[in-house]
């Protein structure tokens, strides 16, 4: 019966880690906007000093992340199948 709750568990925190950074740089780039300036996802910061910059996207910052993601969640989705046979 752990195996279920251990399962649930990879499952539910590689969902959380992904909303949490990706909702983190969602108000850090509204933010940014807000504020006149334009936001260097090369850089990861917000600059003034220039009226537009390149969009990235967050699969391409951040694929490393996203792989570690999915494996987590899969590894916890193939635990979670393996507990109810």
């Amino acid at each position: 019966m752990a195996w279920w709750r251990l399962s649930l568990l990879l499952i539910v925190v590689s969902l959380a880690v992904l909303f949490a950074h990706y909702g983190a740089e969602v108000l850090v780039v509204d933010s940014c906007l807000d504020s006149g300036g334009a936001y260097d996802y090369a850089a990861a910061r917000c600059r003034t000093d220039v009226p537009t910059l390149p969009y990235v996207p967050y699969r391409t910052r951040h694929g490393a992340l996203l792989a570690a993601i999915v494996a987590v969640g899969l590894a916890g989705a193939t635990l979670l199948v393996q507990a109810r046979r």
